[in-house]
């Protein structure tokens, strides 16, 4: 089977998550690419393919710089995703300060 890992990234933890899941991933297949989203074309999407996305947020929630340009893309073209498998890993933060005491 044919792996693509895709990553979304502002300060490079999904990067380092993307690439560790393609090195695993390429233990036992030698079908495995690794791509930061601003790099990729949407239309590329093939059914073909299983597409393992880790993309990361930040400030309240927004998409990282790097995926911005996949993400307009995709909105433009909308792609058919007729039978493409995928699976998506989100990272986020959220920092809450208790000003109660």
């Amino acid at each position: 089977m044919k792996f693509t890992v895709l990553y979304g990234t502002e300060s490079g933890n999904s990067e380092l998550i993307a690439e560790d899941l393609g090195a695993k991933l390429r233990e036992t297949n030698d079908q495995v690419e690794v791509h930061d989203l601003q790099d990729f074309d949407p239309n590329a999407i093939t059914p073909d393919a299983l597409y393992l996305v880790v993309c990361s947020t930040h400030g309240e929630g927004d998409l990282p710089n790097t995926a911005i340009p996949f993400v307009e893309a995709f909105d433009a073209a909308l792609p058919d995703l007729t039978g493409v498998r995928y699976a998506m890993f989100g990272l986020g933060a959220t920092f809450s300060e208790d000003t109660s005491s």
